[in-house]
């Protein structure tokens, strides 16, 4: 059994209380989040994410791996702009997505850093429900 510490010191898990959005965008994050990972896992109204500091620029993904769905890529290993799953070593383009050693497109997300606080593209389905909200 794993223990919920082993991972604490490469990742963190971060979600927000009060849901801040603007214009199709959502806050998940603060860059201060990162002092102690270069990933960490977020989430979006019920939609895991895995966040990346690669030097200044922020990456989003889906914290889903496409090969075989293991909710871990927060937990990969970060070579260049590049993030390899913990799983079964699948290494996906985190500027484009595809993976580069077989089948498979990591779902990325548009980023936006506004004073220190790190905000993501809503998904589609995200902003559906907001639209039945109004």
């Amino acid at each position: 059994m794993r223990s919920k510490n082993r991972y604490y010191l490469l990742t963190r898990t971060w979600e927000l209380g009060i849901v801040n959005t603007m214009d199709g965008f959502e806050q998940v994050a603060k860059l201060s989040d990162f002092r102690s990972a270069k990933s960490i896992e977020a989430r979006s109204q019920g939609v895991k994410l895995a966040l990346f500091q690669i030097e200044s620029h922020i990456f989003a993904a889906e914290n889903n791996c496409p090969h075989q769905h293991f909710e871990v890529l927060h937990q990969g290993l970060i070579e260049g702009k590049t993030i390899t799953c913990p799983m079964h070593g699948r290494t996906f383009d985190l500027e484009t997505g595809q993976c580069q050693n077989g089948a498979g497109k990591l779902k990325l997300f548009e980023v936006k850093v506004v004073d220190e606080e790190v905000w993501i593209k809503k998904p589609e389905a995200m902003q559906r429900f907001a639209l039945f909200d109004k």
